[in-house]
């Protein structure tokens, strides 16, 4: 495989990771592809079988080193009055099905969303707070 190409699925990877609700796996596969992209480019790997088992070891081996220390930092950066916003009315900033995760907008900033209602939520719609799950609104169609 060309190295440009694993930069650009490393990155599309880390892209995708900000899309999910801080499960922190995409990032260390993202992590990985670059970095063998980066190792291609310089020849230090040259064959593509090798590019492969490259590309796995970094990603578990830094998803097992580093992942457990992510999840406990995110959870550690959301602002202490999140007890506050229980109650209050978001916007959907996407589609949102009875059970399903997506996004909406509270005081002016983006949070992903889980639909805790039995109704669709519609992309624009207003929606009570009903809790809060690390830096996850749980939200009922008003």
């Amino acid at each position: 495989m060309e190295w440009w190409m694993w930069v650009v699925g490393g990155v599309l990877l880390l892209a995708a990771e900000v899309l999910t609700p801080g499960s922190f796996f995409l990032f260390f596969f993202g992590v990985g592809g670059i970095l063998t992209g980066l190792l291609a480019k310089f020849g230090v790997v040259t064959e593509w079988s090798l590019e492969w088992i490259v590309w796995s070891a970094v990603s578990i081996v830094t998803m097992v080193m580093f992942r457990p220390t992510l999840v406990r930092l995110a959870k550690n950066i959301a602002p202490a009055n999140l007890d506050t916003y229980v109650g209050e009315t978001a916007t959907a900033a996407s589609d949102i099905a009875p059970g399903a995760i997506g996004h909406a907008e509270l005081r002016g900033v983006p949070w992903t969303a889980e639909n805790v209602g039995a109704t669709s939520v519609a992309k624009g719609q207003r929606c009570r707070v009903v809790a809060l799950e690390g830096l996850k609104l749980k939200l009922r169609a008003e």
